[in-house]
């Protein structure tokens, strides 16, 4: 499923959504990483552990 917003010219993007389905997984660990496109390159990370 994909969501969009419309953005005119001259406007920022602040935010991106993701969604994942884990429909048909168990429980276990969700583990997520993103480093960003901008200088320094940050890197921030989450997990989850579903039950």
């Amino acid at each position: 499923m994909e969501f969009t917003w419309p953005c005119t010219a001259g406007q920022t993007v602040v935010g991106f959504l993701n969604e994942y389905n884990l429909d048909g997984y168990q429980n276990g660990i969700f583990k997520y990483q993103n480093t960003s496109t901008n200088s320094p390159w940050n890197t921030m990370s989450v997990q989850i552990s579903i039950l």
